[in-house]
């Protein structure tokens, strides 16, 4: 790709850009969120196309006009959102858009029969009948990982691939990266966790404001911390800026709360002014304590109870309003499916929940002035980069992005704020922004209670740690009182529950 240049409305996403890609080689792009990345891989995969510069593939000056045509090119992407369909099996997400055919109609025994012989080709055994939505994070990730790979492939352009995925997973993807490299594939590897591109990649170029950095041989990288400053244009010190706080009185109380198949009997509780962590392994079940906790998903026995002018009032299960109403706020995962409207701007993102405080008192009619006025603040308060608040969310970068989901909690205004796993895909100074953060609300008397796969963020940012296994909650550890060892050994199961009716789930 030479000097290849994209714009957008009143933002230059990638200015002058080269990127080459040789035979057998993992190549790594790393650069902060808005850095061009993004924007570059999907000229790449056909769904934007440059304003200028050129692609040659092989010799050949080529022009992609779309994702078909990429693929037809063998060139294929895993990005870094979820790339499945929900309500459909396994076996016809594996084969959506390639169907097989026979007699005019879907051969679905087929279908399912040679999905089922791929899944145990890459050792990874699940029902070809099972439906998608019922899958967990990682295991649709691995659905569609293993779609792509079963393709011949001249490039194959991974966009924060690990994320959410465990141990063994990661460990099936990178056997396979190493695979197609001895093919003679090219790879491009995006990733915010640097000490994995020392592990997978040969070179890395670095991107920053949309403009290209410099390309290095990861072999001569003394130490991966030395890239961060090429990144960001400046030195980080501390990764972890936690202000300890002792926590005040209780705000949050959960009591016993179970939902059948996902978690059993958990019971905790936030503090005022407090930074209450949660770890586990992927599927130990925090997601779904949490949006059960805000009201995003039901939840079977047990209860959740706010404190409200001086007395606690429970909320009800499957009922987000009853939440919203008692200033709880929930800062989902998956940003572009449950925490934005895509379509519509990141002035209307910011105040969609908040549409009734900017209402005049008669006839219901919207105050805009004072819409766009609340909106300036949070942008400059969260360092949003755009450069109209009128521009789609979709043009906006990752962390971005995960900034105007913020933006909204805080448009609503709350107590406690709910986080779940709120820097995965962001770069490290988007990170350092969002855990200041956490120290500004903690600080005028909030509770944040966030949960994350990543051990070190837990242990830097939390002053009290829950420990998740199999459903439940297994360990509690204060600020400075456990080593990552002892944490992850209570992840793994190996230390007794708190709750001795506590059962694992199956």
């Amino acid at each position: 790709m030479h000097n290849v240049c994209k714009s957008f409305p009143g933002v230059v996403a990638l200015d002058d850009v080269s990127l080459e890609l040789r035979r057998g080689e993992v190549h790594a792009l790393i650069g902060e969120n808005g850095a061009g990345k993004s924007t570059l891989i999907k000229i790449l995969a056909g769904v934007y196309t440059k304003d200028k510069g050129e692609l040659v593939l092989e010799g050949r000056r080529i022009e992609i006009e779309s994702p078909h045509h990429a693929q037809q090119l063998g060139i294929y992407t895993i990005f870094q959102e979820l790339a499945t369909v929900e309500n459909l099996s396994i076996a016809e997400n594996m084969f959506l858009g390639r169907e097989l055919i026979k007699s005019g109609l879907i051969d679905r025994q087929r279908q399912i029969d040679e999905t089922e012989e791929l899944l145990s080709d890459f050792d990874y055994h699940l029902d070809p009948c099972r439906i998608v939505g019922e899958l967990n994070v990682a295991e649709q990730k691995m659905i569609s990982i293993i779609k792509a790979l079963n393709n011949e492939i001249r490039i194959l352009v991974l966009d924060e691939p690990t994320a959410s995925l465990t141990d063994r997973e990661a460990d099936i993807l990178f056997s396979n990266v190493q695979r197609l490299r001895g093919e003679g594939a090219g790879i491009i590897y995006i990733s915010h966790r640097l000490k994995e591109l020392k592990q997978v990649g040969d070179r890395v170029t670095v991107l920053r404001n949309g403009t290209y950095i410099d390309t290095l041989e990861l072999t001569k990288v003394a130490s991966i911390d030395d890239l961060t400053p090429l990144m960001i244009g400046k030195e980080i010190t501390n990764k972890y800026p936690k202000v300890p706080a002792p926590g005040g009185e209780t705000v949050l109380r959960v009591t016993g709360l179970t939902r059948h198949g996902h978690f059993e009997n958990v019971s905790f509780e936030a503090r005022r002014g407090e930074v209450l962590g949660f770890f586990g392994l992927v599927g130990c079940g925090f997601e779904e304590i949490l949006r059960s906790v805000f009201g995003a998903a039901p939840f079977d026995a047990g209860s959740v109870a706010v404190l409200d002018h001086g007395g606690f009032k429970p909320t009800r299960s499957f009922d987000p309003r009853s939440a919203l109403d008692l200033k709880v706020s929930y800062i989902p995962r998956d940003r572009k499916n449950e925490g934005l409207v895509m379509s519509m701007s990141v002035k209307e993102n910011i105040a969609l929940a908040s549409f009734q405080k900017f209402s005049a008192r008669f006839f219901g009619w919207i105050k805009r002035q004072a819409v766009y006025q609340e909106v300036r603040k949070f942008i400059q308060m969260l360092g949003i980069k755009v450069a109209d608040p009128d521009f789609h969310v979709e043009t906006l970068s990752g962390g971005n992005q995960q900034k105007v989901v913020i933006a909204k909690a805080l448009c609503r205004g709350g107590n406690i704020f709910l986080f779940c796993e709120p820097t995965t895909g962001i770069d490290v100074g988007t990170k350092v922004e969002i855990y200041q953060f956490f120290n500004k609300l903690t600080a005028d008397g909030a509770a944040v209670v966030f949960v994350s796969y990543e051990l070190p963020e837990i242990m830097g940012m939390s002053d009290r740690i829950l420990v998740m296994y199999h459903g439940g909650i297994v360990k509690e550890f204060a600020r400075g009182e456990a080593t990552e060892d002892d944490v992850l050994r209570a992840a793994f199961g190996s230390t007794a529950r708190n709750s001795a009716d506590a059962s694992p789930r199956q």
